[in-house]
């Protein structure tokens, strides 16, 4: 990961990265694990609604699905083949 990435980020943030450069089932349990830590859906009277895309490590982890039970996450899975259309990020801030 570069160092460089994390310049003038909001206080909290984190940043990590997988020697291949993809996103693996290690990295979205820490990353969901800060969202917890960082959200406190567990604390919130109603579910906090996390979208997420059909990648398997989000769809195949079943530890972060445990957790996102335990702690009142709501998580939605986009069709295959439309994030691109649902994802504001995907068509405005990472667009290549």
């Amino acid at each position: 990961m570069k160092h460089s990435l994390m310049d003038n980020v909001p206080t909290g943030a984190v940043g990590r990265a997988s020697k291949s450069g993809w996103i693996n089932q290690e990295l979205f349990t820490d990353w969901f694990d800060h969202f917890l830590a960082t959200v406190q859906p567990q604390a919130r009277p109603h579910p906090v609604l996390l979208l997420a895309d059909r990648h398997s490590n989000h769809t195949n982890n079943l530890d972060v699905v445990k957790k996102a039970r335990e702690n009142n996450v709501i998580i939605l899975i986009f069709l295959s083949y439309c994030s691109h259309k649902l994802q504001p990020c995907d068509v405005s801030l990472f667009k290549a």
